[in-house]
């Protein structure tokens, strides 16, 4: 580890980072409009991040792009401290908003525009400013994915898109929308119309989605996502399918606990629950249960499906969404929990294979499984023959005897996997609807 100062702040961080990293790493915001890790041979577009080094055994400060400068011990960096800096800072900021066409005033993304940030932090009169026509943007990046819009009015001409291709959207297409800071390439959840009476926060956690645990932050109200991101600091960023879950796309949430597609309440749900499952004998019923969700639900599903002694044919492990080394690298809940039953294999994968005497199905179920075309068609085959628990209002939930409605993503607290075999705690975000709690604190209830 390597300790310098920036702005009489003594932090340590990691031999060969430059003085951006360093100061994200450290949470000390040195004004940058890049990614923070591009600190490739080419020359730099917004020079915001210019700070005064002065390195051990030399008297005087030089001025140097902290995204270019690696960093040595006993380095001293004064950004905020000088007048100087902030005057030339204020005066690049003037200078970007000449080739910038949106209105900051009305634009839908001011409370996350790193650039509307500055131009706070600093003072900039940017309502003022007369705004010429932009610089044409001749290469406008073609056949963006489908949950990507461009608005190259906000473009602010840095070509951080072009310059990062090979570096970070070569396995995350969508990685464009992280490294912008303008948010010239959004995500469709971003054409939502933010309700800003309720507090938007920000949480470091992990995106569960697929079980490989990448590292983000989340934008969040008080019962909503609206954005996640990938950190910095990271080489890969949330995947795409990551960026389509539910919470944050049109996929709605189920609320309510559903028999034949029907509401029903609470405290009817325990009686016909544990009636369903008395009508079968031996080797009737057999269950599939998810590995998306935390380990503890995991392990209480397992121990429901033993107390009423109903076969558990297979845990499914949800599927990558990109084809990348991280697909190599997936030490998930799969493989943490105690597997009985037949080895891992689900016989939901091949319909055809469901032996005729089974009767009755239990399904812990999740998006991807539930998005499957012939999972749908199996839940309509056998209509009002399976008990589901699932955080979707979808066609598997509506053809259920039983719908039971689950805690999702940015809803519960667990420990999971990472990648590296090591256990992870996964905070809760959001409100948890009164209906929809953890499956290991719903199977509880089902028997209090």
């Amino acid at each position: 580890m390597i300790t310098i100062s920036i702005d009489d702040n003594l932090i340590k961080s990691l031999k060969n980072d430059t003085i951006l990293q360093a100061s994200i790493r450290s949470n000390i915001d040195i004004p940058h409009l890049c990614d923070g890790v591009s600190n490739d041979t080419k020359e730099v577009s917004c020079r915001l991040c210019m700070v005064y080094v002065k390195k051990k055994g030399e008297e005087n400060f030089t001025l140097l792009s902290a995204c270019k400068t690696k960093i040595e011990n006993d380095m001293i960096i004064i950004s905020d401290k000088s007048d100087e800096i902030k005057k030339h800072r204020k005066y690049l900021l003037l200078s970007i908003m000449h080739t910038h066409n949106a209105s900051c005033k009305f634009c839908d993304i001011n409370d996350i525009c790193r650039l509307k940030k500055y131009l706070d932090k600093y003072n900039v009169d940017y309502e003022s400013i007369n705004i010429t026509s932009p610089l044409e943007n001749e290469e406008k990046i073609n056949k963006l994915p489908s949950i990507l819009k461009a608005n190259y009015d906000r473009c602010i001409h840095c070509d951080l898109c072009k310059r990062s291709d090979k570096v970070s959207i070569k396995n995350y297409k969508t990685m464009i929308a992280d490294i912008c800071a303008t948010y010239v390439f959004t995500s469709e959840h971003f054409n939502k119309n933010y309700n800003y009476n309720q507090t938007i926060s920000e949480i470091k956690s992990y995106c569960t989605f697929c079980s490989v645990l990448c590292e983000c932050k989340y934008l969040f109200g008080r019962k909503e996502i609206f954005s996640i991101e990938s950190m910095t600091n990271k080489k890969y960023g949330i995947c795409d399918k990551g960026r389509e879950i539910p919470h944050i796309s049109k996929f709605p949430l189920l609320d309510n606990i559903l028999k034949n597609g029907n509401k029903e309440s609470l405290k009817s749900a325990r009686r016909l629950y544990k009636e369903f499952f008395l009508i079968f004998k031996e080797n009737e019923a057999c269950a599939s249960l998810s590995a998306f969700y935390p380990i503890e639900d995991m392990e209480e599903a397992k121990n429901e499906c033993l107390r009423l002694n109903i076969k558990i044919t297979g845990y499914r492990k949800p599927k990558l969404a990109t084809e990348t080394i991280v697909q190599n690298e997936n030490i998930s809940n799969f493989h943490a929990i105690d597997i009985v039953g037949n080895d891992k294999v689900d016989i939901f994968e091949n319909p055809k294979s469901i032996d005729k005497d089974l009767k009755l199905f239990f399904i812990i179920s999740d998006y991807l499984l539930e998005s499957e075309p012939w999972f749908i068609k199996f839940c309509e085959q056998y209509s009002g023959k399976y008990v589901i628990f699932t955080p979707y209002n979808s066609t598997p939930a509506h053809n259920a005897y039983l719908a039971f409605p689950i805690a999702n993503f940015g809803e519960f607290e667990g420990t999971y996997i990472d990648k590296h075999k090591h256990k992870r705690k996964i905070s809760k975000i959001l409100t948890l609807n009164k209906n929809r709690m953890t499956i290991k604190n719903l199977i509880k209830y089902l028997y209090l």
